[in-house]
């Protein structure tokens, strides 16, 4: 049986995260996300999931990892700003098998690190606008994604 392709790109809108004040602490000046990371963290374990305590810092964004099934997870988060005065920032997420753990994933196998990350935002009804988005088409500039892994 064959699965079908998981998208694994999430991105939501909610304003009272920090995006507009550097922290002493960020790597890079825009480096945002970290009580973004921290919120989506609490969801998870809310949920009953095993997750990091708290995320780790890249010049990239904020990372965590945390279990769903039998596997284990990396979560990317970071903040994309706006194109306009008019048009809003948005959060980003990027799931990925948790790297030592890569070597023992089964191709396909995203679908639970995905759904568990779209429940707990599914949720929370302060996250609005949760598009799901192909890694490629995110990377090629989609606007649209789905409403759903």
């Amino acid at each position: 049986m064959s699965r079908l392709p998981t998208r694994t790109v999430v991105t939501w809108e909610r304003t009272f995260f920090n995006s507009t004040t550097p922290l002493s602490y960020f790597i890079n000046p825009n480096c945002f996300g970290d009580d973004a990371a921290k919120w989506l963290i609490r969801r998870l374990q809310v949920a009953g999931l095993e997750a990091d305590a708290r995320p780790d810092q890249e010049d990239f964004g904020w990372y965590f990892r945390f279990a769903a099934g039998e596997n284990r997870y990396l979560v990317i988060v970071g903040y994309q700003p706006g194109d306009s005065a008019h048009e809003s920032g948005r959060w980003v997420g990027l799931i990925e098998p948790a790297a030592r753990w890569r070597a023992l994933f089964k191709k396909g196998d995203l679908r639970a690190g995905a759904t568990a990350v779209h429940e707990a935002l599914r949720e929370a009804p302060e996250a609005r606008d949760v598009q799901w988005y192909f890694k490629d088409e995110f990377d090629g500039g989609a606007t649209a994604g789905s409403p759903t892994p």
